[in-house]
């Protein structure tokens, strides 16, 4: 019997926590995003196959359709919170926010869309109300997150 030579391709499972911002305008309104531009390598596990989206319908804005300083600082903490709670073991990742139009959305991909929810739930029970709507997809070969990138005329990394 001959020797079989069997080379395994291990990945790096770092995340990379350097984001970009990227402003436009849609109907003379802002629009902001910000994300991470270096995910390929969760990309490639083939681990993360749910995309989550969390979008957060502004209860204050201005006349823009950008979020009060109040509402800011709150979302702002309530992300934090959920990165916290969702990233300390790369069970799933925030790849971007988008901001337009009194509304911010948030997405992550995920491992599990039940542990999620379970952690969303967890983390936001510290918090009042907060208005927020969820959806989940299949999205395995992440072609939202390329698409948004993509439309922004950013390389994937």
């Amino acid at each position: 019997m001959g020797q079989v030579d069997v080379r395994l391709k291990l990945i790096e499972m770092t995340l990379n926590d350097t984001w970009f911002g990227v402003t436009s305008s849609k109907n003379n309104k802002p629009v902001i995003v910000r994300g991470r531009q270096f995910l390929s390598n969760f990309i490639e596990t083939g681990d993360y196959v749910e995309s989550i989206e969390i979008t957060w319908s502004f209860r204050e804005h201005t006349e823009n359709g950008i979020p009060t300083s109040d509402e800011n600082s709150l979302m702002q903490e309530v992300e934090n919170s959920l990165i916290k709670s969702l990233e300390v073991d790369l069970q799933s990742i925030l790849t971007i926010v988008h901001t337009c139009d009194n509304d911010r959305t948030w997405i992550f991909y995920t491992k599990s869309t039940d542990e999620f929810l379970s952690r969303l739930n967890d983390t936001l029970a510290s918090y009042d109300e907060v208005p927020i709507s969820i959806e989940s997809d299949a999205d395995p070969d992440w072609e939202l997150y390329k698409g948004i990138l993509k439309n922004n005329k950013l390389d994937l990394r």
